[in-house]
C-alpha cells in the first residue's frame, strides 16, 4: 500500500462551512445555557416545572415530543435570535 493511501482523514480547515448546523436539545437550563454559549440552535422539550424556560431567550425552539423536532428540521428552522 503506498503512503498516500495509508495517511489518516483531516479535519476539515476552520474556515469551512460546518457540515451540519449545531442543535442542542435537552429539558433543563443548563441544557439551554451550554447550546447557547456553543452557539448552537437550543430546542428545548417541555416537561412540567420548568414553564420557566419557554421564556428564557436562550431557548429558541419548544417541543413537546422529540418526535416534533423531526418535523421541524425536514421543514426547516431558524433560531428566533439573530
Amino acid at each position: 500500500m503506498s503512503e498516500a493511501n495509508n495517511k489518516q482523514p483531516t479535519a476539515k480547515r476552520s474556515d469551512s462551512p460546518p457540515l451540519l448546523p449545531l442543535i442542542m436539545v435537552g429539558d433543563s437550563i443548563d441544557d439551554m445555557i451550554a447550546g447557547h454559549e456553543a452557539g448552537a440552535l437550543t430546542v428545548l422539550v417541555r416537561s412540567e416545572g420548568k414553564e420557566e424556560l419557554e421564556r428564557d431567550e436562550r431557548t429558541d425552539v419548544i417541543v413537546g415530543r422529540l418526535d416534533e423536532l423531526v418535523g421541524l428540521l425536514e421543514g426547516g428552522i431558524e433560531a428566533r435570535r439573530k
